[in-house]
């Protein structure tokens, strides 16, 4: 058992031994090695500089394109130009002033008028709106209506967009709707389009998708109705081709 334990007891110094000098050197190494020093860091203020002339580069070039859209007679993309410069510096005052302009020119350079007979249905404006793009709406003229209908507590339906009157819109106001983009002059359907906006004899609309305008007067498809209303369409649309 002593031999045992001492050929143990051997063995275990044998290997401490052999690895003294490994972890010796070892440390030595990291001890008498000076790390290298770390690479100088770059110098932030010409950073700086390279990055405010690449910016005030692309700005120029944002509104040497507005200036070109505008002359091109595309004031959309003009506009487009403009928002992208307020992004990045959204307190340049002349920018704001000049994308005013151009935005309030849009309704005065682009008008479109149509008649609307009161008991027409949904008649197709003959232009197209964009998502996103006002338009706004003047309407003007008187019209009769007479109606001789049994109804219920419940009034008059709201189901079929096509024929009955539609829910949420004052009883004989004009609405206007957005069809599909490509419903084309076709009537709108209740698969066709969202809920009537109520445009009564003045307002600005953003419209939540892009299609063709349709007009109606609020009434059931059941009214006798005489006279008609002009309504004066200005802003951002395109006639339907």
């Amino acid at each position: 058992m002593r031999n045992v334990r001492h050929s143990k007891c051997g063995w275990m110094l044998a290997c401490v031994t052999l690895l003294l000098p490994c972890w010796s050197g070892s440390s030595g190494l990291a001890q008498g090695t000076k790390r290298p020093a770390p690479a100088p860091v770059a110098n932030s203020k010409s950073l700086d500089q390279q990055a405010d002339k690449v910016q005030t580069e692309y700005l120029s070039g944002l509104a040497d394109l507005a200036t070109k859209y505008e002359e091109a007679g595309d004031v959309t993309k003009a506009v487009d130009m403009l928002k992208s410069i307020l992004k990045i510096k959204p307190d340049a005052d002349v920018v704001k002033a000049r994308l005013k302009q151009l935005e309030e020119s849009v309704f005065s350079d682009n008008v479109y008028s149509i008649d609307i007979e009161a008991g027409a249905g949904w008649v197709a404006a003959g232009v197209l709106v964009t998502k996103d793009k006002p338009v706004r709406f003047e309407a003007d003229g008187t019209y009769k209506v007479a109606a001789n209908d049994m109804l219920g507590p419940a009034g008059y339906p709201t189901q079929d967009l096509a024929h009955d009157m539609a829910d949420g819109v004052p009883f004989g106001a004009l609405m206007a709707m957005v069809g599909k983009s490509d419903a084309g002059a076709r009537k709108p359907n209740q698969k066709d389009a969202p809920k009537p906006m109520t445009i009564g004899a003045r307002r600005e609309i953003t419209p939540q998708d892009s299609g063709p305008l349709f007009f109606k007067i609020n009434v059931p498809e059941s009214a006798k109705c005489t006279g008609k209303v002009k309504v004066k369409i200005t802003g951002n649309m395109l006639p339907v081709r």
